[in-house]
């Protein structure tokens, strides 16, 4: 079967006309407001405020026929053009259409604090597999991540009836796109609060005053200050997520982010962008590397950590260049049969004593499509 023909390379395409039955299509996949979001880089959505985009008036215009989409981009830009002084309305009392048919909603300081404390919960996860929006770039999959994982327990307390339909933007238990839209934003929002905070206070940790003194804590205490302080500050009756007894892979996981924060800080060059974009780079690059290779990098944080946190040290007492995560020789020098450091990683089985679990099984999966 051959392919429709092109329209005439000297033809000009009228947008008010009927769109030919042979006319390409120039759409082959479905196109939505949210994968669209998902395939922008997030500084140009922040750079146009695109991440707060009413998700369904957005798929509406995208939706909307080509020969009405001409005089649909003329209305809105008269609608959007400031009136001179003399330009009047001849009927002083006709209503004006809205474009915007998004309705106003407030989320309540009980929910808001649902997710806050959620979020909290899986910051000290050592399975999730990144933490920034547009970061993931692997095959598209359902993904372990604090939005996905916070979105999943929403929607699972949503259908229990412990959270009601009320609390919720109108639709969501119907999944109506801009419902869920402003979830993912409130959520989305929350989570960068809530990776500020959680960033200053593993640094306050290796940096106690401004001074520079102080004994950085092990990792033991370190664990303890973080789930001590990332407790739900009271009790909510919509039961959100609450930190659990750590595992061995959580302990693996902090140790790396302290040591990826401490590099980032006072080795240069200095990051052009947040480490915590650079830490997710990292994460995913190591959980694409053989299981022996992880298991041996796992191994190697935790030495490091160990030797430059044991608990006596401040901050001065360690060199400028010894703050730093461990090379490749010290992470190669903990794997079976060890290779010499310029060889490529090898296949071997784990280190003796060594079962810490890797990130490279999800463990939770999204309870709704991922809109990050």
């Amino acid at each position: 079967m051959s392919s429709p023909p092109s329209p005439p390379t000297n033809q000009l395409f009228n947008p008010l006309l009927p769109v030919p039955r042979n006319f390409p299509s120039i759409h082959p996949h479905r196109i939505t407001a949210a994968t669209t979001l998902e395939a922008l880089p997030t500084r140009l959505l922040e750079r146009f405020h695109l991440e707060t985009s009413d998700l369904a008036l957005v798929t509406d215009l995208i939706n909307t026929p080509l020969e009405h989409r001409w005089a649909l981009t003329a209305l809105m830009l008269v609608r959007g053009h400031p009136r001179g002084p003399h330009d009047s309305i001849p009927h002083a009392h006709t209503p004006e259409v809205s474009l915007d048919r998004g309705e106003q909603f407030f989320f309540s300081a009980q929910l808001q604090d649902f997710i806050k404390s959620s979020l909290r919960a899986t910051l000290l996860r050592g399975d999730i597999e990144y933490y920034s929006r547009a970061c993931y770039a692997g095959p598209a999959r359902l993904s372990c991540t604090p939005m996905t994982v916070v979105k999943a327990h929403l929607r699972q307390q949503f259908r229990s009836g412990l959270i009601p339909s009320t609390a919720l933007p109108h639709g969501y238990g119907r999944w109506k796109p801009s419902a869920l839209g402003r979830m993912s934003h409130l959520i989305g929002d929350r989570l960068e609060v809530e990776k500020f905070w959680f960033q200053a206070i593993i640094m306050l940790n290796i940096l106690p005053f401004s001074e520079g003194s102080g004994r950085i804590p092990t990792l033991e205490i370190l664990m303890d200050n973080l789930w001590r302080e990332l407790l739900p500050e009271h009790a909510n009756c919509y039961e959100p997520l609450i930190p659990e007894e750590p595992t061995d892979q959580d302990h693996y996981r902090i140790a790396h982010m302290r040591l990826h924060f401490l590099d980032g800080q006072f080795n240069p060059p200095v990051p052009s962008e947040p480490l915590w974009i650079t830490f997710d780079r990292e994460i995913q690059v190591i959980s694409r590397q053989s299981v022996a290779y992880r298991e041996a990098h796992a191994e190697a944080i935790r030495q490091r950590d160990a030797d430059l946190f044991n608990g006596w040290n401040d901050l001065e007492a360690i060199a400028v260049q010894d703050r730093r995560l461990p090379n490749q020789h010290e992470i190669e020098a903990q794997m079976p049969h060890a290779p010499m450091p310029s060889s490529p990683t090898t296949n071997g089985g784990p280190p003796p004593g060594n079962n810490i679990p890797m990130d490279s099984e999800p463990g939770h999966d999204a309870a709704e499509p991922t809109m990050q």
